[in-house]
């Protein structure tokens, strides 16, 4: 099973994810990354960049559509996505996948064969924006498990959820 857990924390102007606990039948152990320089020996660390939030974007948005199917017990209809062109959120996550910066790698590892994992779990249509328009970057695993914990509580309501994935669009950035 793939599942990643974000740990986000809020004040009453910002959200910023805080933390991230990635496992993956690839990996022999749980992948820790916490946001700051100084993480503690065999933990990544991450900077709240516009990738980052991007990331946590579709992981929410991910997060939404598992609670629905799991409530509907039907099979996804359309993939979970990010789109946009120049200086979007689906543009930053985009040039992250393509040169795959150490806190992509340190957040999601790599195969016993040294391919990137991130690799594996999204997809990009117009990748780098090779061509006019927008550039889509999707999961590519339906069964994707993400939890969601704010503040340190578990977040299982869609509307709560639905609030957060509009407070990533919607924020900026924070050191």
């Amino acid at each position: 099973m793939v599942k990643m857990t974000l740990s986000f924390v809020t004040s009453r102007t910002t959200v910023a994810l805080n933390q991230t606990v990635f496992n993956h039948p690839l990996l022999r152990q749980d992948l820790r990354t916490v946001r700051g320089a100084a993480a503690p020996p065999g933990i990544g660390n991450f900077r709240w960049s516009h990738g980052v939030r991007a990331l946590s974007l579709l992981l929410v948005r991910q997060a939404i559509q598992r609670l629905k199917e799991s409530s509907h017990d039907r099979l996804r209809t359309e993939p979970v996505l990010i789109e946009g062109d120049d200086s979007s959120l689906a543009a930053s996550l985009d040039y992250a996948l393509s040169k795959q910066p150490l806190w992509l790698q340190e957040m999601f590892g790599r195969t016993p064969q040294g391919k990137p994992i991130s690799k594996l779990l999204f997809r990009r249509i117009n990748p780098d924006r090779k061509r006019p328009g927008p550039v889509t970057v999707f999961i590519s695993n339906p069964s994707f498990d993400v939890v969601v914990q704010v503040d340190g509580r578990l977040v299982k309501c869609a509307r709560q959820l639905r609030y957060l994935a509009e407070s990533l669009e919607r924020v900026g950035c924070v050191a």
